[in-house]
């Protein structure tokens, strides 16, 4: 980094003084609290490595990075902190503190405002589905919140394929369990008219 400072001249003004300091090199990436995950495998997605010089960016974005990883898999609730860095015999150890917390399954997925529309119909578009849907032996799955709004999408564009131009989808809740392990997802649905003449199914 640079840091400058201003010195008064003998024959009066000043000068501005820029001296380039040099970061710390990186000894070592450390990651606390890791339990489900490869620590191995989590630090190989992080921008900052050992022998780079220290970056205070990069550590920030990889802990957005942790954060992500773990959201994508089902870990909604995860907590990812970047500790001070402590100093090493080469330079200073990065540190990660993660508190990975419950991970959150679908528990069940409900449907409200006045539809149509079979539910179980509704749940095939589902990316996040409730368990045993549509077989038996599948069982919970992770819960991830990018997915949920995706389907929101998907729902939306399945009704206005089937005939319902004007339908609106939104996601209305979240409901969590008391120990944060299960969620159940709540969509609200405003069908409108059918028009099945202009829809998708009309034109097959």
């Amino acid at each position: 980094h640079i840091e400058h400072k201003v010195e008064p001249l003998p024959a009066g003004g000043v000068a501005l003084v820029f001296t380039v300091v040099e970061n710390d090199r990186v000894a070592d990436v450390r990651l606390a609290g890791v339990k489900s995950e490869d620590a191995k495998v989590l630090q190989e997605a992080l921008r900052i490595k050992a022998g780079d010089y220290y970056d205070a960016a990069k550590v920030k974005r990889d802990v957005e990075t942790l954060r992500d990883i773990y959201r994508e898999k089902g870990y909604h609730f995860v907590d990812v902190e970047a500790l001070p860095p402590e100093p090493a015999p080469d330079g200073v150890a990065v540190r990660y503190s993660v508190a990975e917390g419950p991970k959150v399954v679908v528990a069940d997925v409900r449907f409200t405002g006045p539809h149509t529309a079979d539910d179980g119909v509704l749940q095939d578009q589902l990316r996040m589905g409730p368990p045993g849907w549509p077989m038996s032996w599948i069982s919970s799955k992770a819960f991830i919140e990018r997915e949920v709004r995706y389907d929101v999408e998907r729902l939306r564009n399945w009704f206005r394929l089937e005939g319902w131009l004007d339908a609106e989808v939104a996601l209305a809740d979240i409901e969590f369990s008391a120990d944060k392990s299960e969620a159940t997802v709540v969509f609200h649905v405003e069908e409108g008219p059918y028009q099945p003449d202009r829809g998708a199914a009309g034109r097959r």
